[in-house]
């Protein structure tokens, strides 16, 4: 039996047109769809469907809670090899990273988009499509929980990051590397992410269905001459945890640590990322003994999930975030 893709279109920039094919900033959706997109030929059974069309700046819970629901859905199905959503890069990576810890299925699921617009030159969003529907029927693509393809290049859900405004290589995995590569018909992995995903991993959709938006989790960054404002101002909110982006291996800032101290006693969880690159582990003693978690090698915005998703489950437990966070 012939197997097919179902490719979720979101919206994004792979949707849009500019007024001319230099203009590649200025753009937005005239009514393509996503089945307009893709010109080539090949042993795909392909079958489009529209989810929503916004730009991916508006993404949120419901939202989300639709592309799972449809996802699973779909690749419970015997005929369904696998599925790609397409999606605005501006918040890809975050999207991704939350199907990556929900979806149950060890079918493909591969996210793309576009970084320029659909009729410009050097549109790659039918390239994209095209090697992320050709992923999606791989075997070799099973297993290995949410995959980002862009630019013949392959990357788990949870290292992948927007590094870059215009360029078409704009996602990449720092530090870590990709896991795979796409060119032609030829498709190769080279390693994987080990961490739990989909089937493998605690969350489920039925944690996110009660609720209309996650739990107030601000990100907070550090800069020179820092004020407790930003901090005070969450806590004042209603803040449920808070992600600080302190400056190097997350180091925090002595106005921020008095603030941050206070909303530890408070119950909010505070989880110690960082503005840079590369992993947070645990660092000074005091630090630790306030209960600030250190994120590990997730970026800020992707703590801020698993924080938000930690508190859908386990409320304000402080021992149930550091295992989360040890864990995902």
């Amino acid at each position: 039996m012939k197997k097919k893709v179902i490719v979720f279109s979101t919206g994004g920039t792979i949707l849009s047109s500019a007024a001319n094919p230099t203009e590649l900033t200025n753009y937005t959706n005239r009514g393509t769809k996503i089945s307009d997109i893709l010109s080539l030929n090949g042993d795909a059974d392909v079958e489009y469907r529209e989810l929503y069309s916004i730009p991916s700046s508006q993404v949120g819970l419901p939202h989300w809670k639709t592309m799972i629901s449809e996802t699973e859905k779909v690749l419970s199905k015997d005929d369904v090899a696998g599925a790609v959503i397409t999606h605005g890069t501006d918040t890809l990576e975050e999207s991704a990273f939350l199907i990556n810890l929900i979806v149950k299925s060890d079918k493909p699921i591969v996210f793309t988009g576009a970084m320029r617009p659909n009729g410009a030159l050097g549109s790659d969003g039918e390239l994209n499509l095209n090697n992320s529907i050709k992923a999606a029927m791989s075997p070799l693509s099973q297993n290995r929980g949410v995959l980002v393809c862009f630019n013949g290049k392959i990357g788990d859900a949870r290292l992948i990051t927007k590094t870059h405004t215009l360029d078409p290589s704009t996602f990449q995995a720092p530090e870590y590397g990709f896991c795979g590569f796409i060119i032609n018909d030829y498709i190769e992995f080279l390693s994987r992410c080990d961490k739990p995903h989909t089937k493998s991993s605690e969350f489920e959709l039925n944690d996110l269905n009660r609720l209309d938006s996650l739990s107030y989790v601000p990100v907070i960054t550090s800069y020179p001459e820092e004020t407790s404002d930003f901090i005070d101002a969450a806590l004042m909110r209603g803040a449920k945890g808070i992600v600080y982006a302190g400056m190097g291996h997350g180091n925090v800032t002595p106005a921020a640590e008095k603030a941050l101290s206070e909303c530890r006693k408070r119950g909010v969880i505070v989880v110690r990322a960082s503005r840079t690159g590369g992993p947070v582990l645990p660092s000074k003693e005091k630090w630790m003994q306030m209960g600030f978690i250190p994120s590990g090698s997730l970026s800020a915005n992707k703590a801020r999930l698993l924080l938000a998703l930690s508190i859908a489950k386990h409320g304000q437990s402080q021992s149930e975030a550091e295992r989360i966070f040890r864990t995902y």
